[in-house]
């Protein structure tokens, strides 16, 4: 890669950009509703907002670079961590195979912190929740990956004991 993908001083780079931290992920569905119940009925996630819009509100469009943009947005929160989910209804997004592979160009998985991964995962399976796997632990603390219902993949990472936070 490139040095430019990589600055070697990226706390100076942070401090020149007002970056501080990342407040959410978008993430587009077809189905809203089943998608806010999965987050809420499965992570224990609230819906702290929520707003519908129709063509003509140019700053949706703008924002989304879009032209005559409809749908609808529901905020949820889980602590400090807040997802964004998105239906459209204008223009109509093509389906996407839920078992698409992570290694599709784009976004290929959301990381959550947890306490305990093995309690996670027996939770997880109990509630049908599509798991790639048992939990791994390839030397960084145990991790397991799972499917929403858009087939978006999931990571559960546990911090191992005496891990510092991490620091740039």
């Amino acid at each position: 890669m490139s040095s430019a993908a990589h600055p070697k001083d990226a706390s100076s780079a942070t401090r020149d950009l007002g970056i501080t931290g990342i407040h959410h992920v978008g993430i587009s569905t077809l189905d809203l509703d089943r998608l806010v119940a999965f987050y809420l009925d499965t992570f224990g996630f609230e819906q702290i907002a929520e707003f519908d819009w129709e063509p003509g509100f140019t700053d949706v469009d703008a924002a989304l670079a879009l032209d005559g943009s409809r749908g609808s947005m529901a905020m949820l929160r889980l602590g400090d961590i807040h997802l964004e989910l998105f239906e459209f209804s204008n223009p109509l997004p093509p389906p996407v195979d839920p078992a698409h592979s992570v290694t599709d160009i784009g976004i290929n998985h959301l990381c959550l912190l947890v306490d305990d991964v093995g309690a996670l995962f027996l939770r997880l399976e109990e509630q049908g929740v599509p798991v790639h796997s048992t939990p791994r632990d390839i030397g960084d603390g145990p991790f397991v990956y799972c499917r929403d219902p858009d087939g978006n993949a999931i990571e559960f990472w546990q911090r191992p004991p005496g891990k510092p936070e991490e620091k740039t």
